[in-house]
């Protein structure tokens, strides 16, 4: 029986390694971010994540993507990446256990290869970047709404005409537009949708 279950809990972290499958990339900015963006970064080659205290302003959001950043240069060829990975990631389930309870996010490895020295290594970002969908505002739904309407307004004119299929509630055929009536545009029609929708969900 211990027999079965230690080949149970070896072949559990067997799949774990097979899983982190790491993207390449040259180098993560991680001083840049946008706002739906925050970075706990480690030490090199250790798994100490810095300022868990913020985690705090992010335990209510719901979180989309979780990357473990790292870099690609060891310090020897012994040197085991996957056991290292597998140390941060249990200290941010120690930190943040209600982020490992969550299905729906995506979690990536970015192995930076920007780095020919153990010098140039610790200079790269070492961490998490945690990718967030922040909760919806009036602002955020004002924005959206004129990004909305400067997407439509640039569309192109087949698209306008398009838009009045449906004028004063009746059908129109493409073919039948009539210059007399004020044109509907899809932009005026899609921001007076939207707006109805915001007022009714705020």
């Amino acid at each position: 029986m211990k027999t079965h279950i230690i080949l149970i809990v070896l072949s559990f972290f067997s799949l774990m390694s097979i899983a982190q499958k790491a993207e390449l990339v040259d180098q993560v900015d991680t001083e840049n971010l946008p706002y739906d963006q925050v970075f706990f970064p480690c030490s090199f080659g250790e798994d100490n994540i810095q300022a868990i205290r913020n985690l705090d302003e992010l335990r209510f959001q719901t979180v989309t993507e979780v990357s473990l950043v790292y870099s690609q240069w060891k310090t020897s060829e012994s040197f085991d990446q996957v056991a290292l990975n597998e140390k941060r990631r249990d200290a941010l389930k120690l930190a943040w256990p209600e982020l490992f309870q969550q299905e729906l996010i995506h979690w990536r490895y970015l192995e930076q290869t920007d780095a020919n020295s153990k010098e140039q290594a610790q200079l790269l970002p070492h961490g998490y970047l945690i990718t967030y969908r922040p909760k919806a505002t009036a602002e955020m739904g004002e924005e959206e709404l004129i990004e909305y309407k400067a997407l439509l307004e640039s569309s192109t004119p087949r698209l306008a005409v398009e838009s009045e299929l449906f004028v004063e509630g009746e059908v129109v055929s493409i073919g039948s537009y009539t210059p007399a009536k004020a044109p509907v545009s899809v932009a005026d029609w899609t921001t007076n949708l939207l707006n109805g929708m915001y007022s009714y969900f705020r």
